[in-house]
């Protein structure tokens, strides 16, 4: 290489050696790739579990809403800047949580409140834990607050491995240090100000602005995120952010009422910042009516041929009946009618859906309990199944988890222990709840069929007789006791017992149950019957 007479030019780069006024030049060639701080966030992010993913679909129309109760109580929160940071909506698998944060996204989409949504997502490898939370969010803020991005960049700039750190300092870097930088710039000297740009004025003013409205992070079904310890964990980071000083946004977690969840936001730190709705305590058997309604006057006009009395009033009130405030069972029992089988008119559909004992329609409801009682990992299958039945044959009386153990003779503790992982799907009421009202019951009756049938429920079934005899034998064994020494046995195991016999022994012999004599077959065990049970 020559620069003979050469004048003007630039070497950039290169190794120089001086070998006697001889220089010989070494270009140096670096793979080097400039990071895009956002694109390097994006790709550590999971935007399909976000609401402004491909595959969301807004809820129904609000016409068919059901539960549009609670959507006015959260409503109602959200125009309270002051109230609670956090807004918790629990209830059971299948009560419509998943509709209801939807529609929320939907609403404060419309009204742009929405800072940033997570839907947990048990069958999503990017959705199903907690690794992409954090940075998915931080994405959605520097995306759409004015001034906010260029800290977040800063950020990853400084830091390129931030997506390998932990989320609590992932939480830090990425979300609580540039929002409080933001929010910080409008104390700027003079002299910054002076010089300040007109669109860079405009920007920060404009993203100070964003931070007190679109204020909102909309969590939902937490307790698809696959681990226990990791559920905890993120509400423990939800605790630190909502505790930063001056932190502009509020959080709306889902969820179904599980151990780890319950513990966590109804503990010391989080019970106190969090608004707590539950579900479960909303009677919605209008709204149900409502919704089947809507959505049978749909298929009519699809289905010209159907008249318009179809279907029968008590067929709807049927299946709000066997619905048992689960929109789960609805959407499945609709989207079934709707798309019948070939050869099938929805009429067909309809019987078949009605028809209890056919558990093809609702393989999903099965699936949805299989994974349940697979997560809730009890060591013990036939205690679980004992409890699982007598529950199911003494729902309609007023036996809490204590009266339960008492009834069995388990150690004090136990129904608790057994089903502490079964919120989702069985009501239990707190031991400290004196309410009468409040007992172990199911959420769903779909779960009594499931159970009462082998092929679905496996290890879990158990004929009806058996729990009957149980149920007897033991009643029969606290009013012996009890006739014998009346002070050997708690007095509402005793009404207990001799309610359930009155009741049993007094059923017509075509009840569809076996006479409670004749299922205490033994000699033994019927001499424990005391003479007077059933004046007791």
């Amino acid at each position: 290489m020559a620069f003979h007479h050469a004048t003007g030019f630039v070497v950039h780069g290169g190794n120089f050696t001086n070998a006697d006024n001889a220089y010989l030049i070494f270009p140096q060639c670096h793979a080097h790739h400039e990071l895009n701080p956002m694109k390097a966030l994006l790709s550590h992010s999971a935007i399909e579990a976000t609401d402004e993913s491909p595959s969301f679909h807004y809820p129904l129309e609000p016409v068919h809403a059901p539960r549009q109760a609670v959507i006015d109580i959260f409503m109602e929160w959200v125009a309270d800047h002051g109230g609670l940071p956090v807004f918790w909506l629990s209830g059971a698998a299948g009560g419509g949580k998943t509709w209801i944060q939807q529609r929320v996204a939907q609403l404060l989409r419309q009204d742009g409140r929405l800072a940033a949504s997570f839907f947990f997502s048990a069958e999503s490898t990017n959705a199903n834990n907690g690794r992409k939370l954090i940075t998915t969010i931080a994405y959605q803020l520097a995306s759409s607050i004015p001034g906010l991005k260029r800290y977040v960049c800063k950020a990853i700039d400084d830091d390129p491995g931030i997506f390998e750190k932990s989320l609590e300092v992932q939480l830090r870097t990425l979300i609580l240090n540039p929002v409080a930088q933001l929010r910080s710039e409008g104390r700027r000297g003079l002299f910054q100000r002076i010089f300040e740009l007109p669109c860079q004025r405009r920007q920060r003013r404009a993203g100070k602005l964003l931070l007190q409205r679109k204020n909102l992070i909309l969590i939902e079904a937490l307790d698809q995120c696959r681990h226990a310890h990791e559920q905890s964990h993120i509400l423990k980071l939800i605790d630190t952010a909502i505790k930063e000083e001056r932190f502009p946004f509020r959080f709306v977690i889902s969820s179904r009422p599980e151990r780890v969840i319950r513990n966590t936001l109804g503990g010391e730190e989080l019970k106190s910042h969090t608004h707590h709705v539950c579900l479960d305590d909303f009677q919605n058997d209008n709204d149900l009516a409502s919704f089947f309604y809507h959505a049978f006057a749909e298929i009519r006009g699809k289905h010209l041929s159907l008249p318009q009395s179809w279907p029968r009033v008590r067929d709807v009130h049927a299946l709000v009946h066997e619905a048992s405030g689960q929109f789960e069972y609805a959407v499945k029992a609709i989207k079934l009618i709707d798309d019948p089988y070939p050869g099938h008119s929805p009429c067909d559909m309809l019987r078949l859906v009605l028809d209890s004992t056919s558990p093809e329609p609702f393989m999903g409801l099965d699936l949805l309990f299989n994974t349940i009682f697979s997560a809730a990992q009890v060591a013990d299958i036939p205690l679980l199944r004992r409890i699982l039945h007598i529950v199911m044959c003494t729902q309609a009386t007023w036996l809490n988890a204590s009266l339960l153990d008492s009834f069995l003779e388990f150690p004090s503790g136990t129904t608790d222990k057994v089903l502490c992982d079964l919120h989702s799907i069985i009501n239990i009421p707190s031991p400290d709840n004196i309410d009468p009202s409040r007992t172990i019951r199911f959420h769903h009756r779909s779960l009594e069929a499931y159970l009462q049938s082998h092929e679905r429920s496996g290890d879990l079934f158990q004929p009806r007789r058996d729990t009957q005899r149980d149920l007897v034998e033991r009643s029969a064994h606290h009013l012996g006791q009890y006739h014998q020494d009346n002070t050997l046995v708690d007095e509402h195991i005793v009404r207990f017992s001799s309610s359930f016999l009155q009741q049993y022994l007094h059923r017509p012999a075509n009840a569809g149950s076996i006479p409670a004599l004749e299922l205490v077959d033994d000699h033994e065990a019927q001499s424990r019957l005391p003479s007077d049970a059933t004046r007791l």
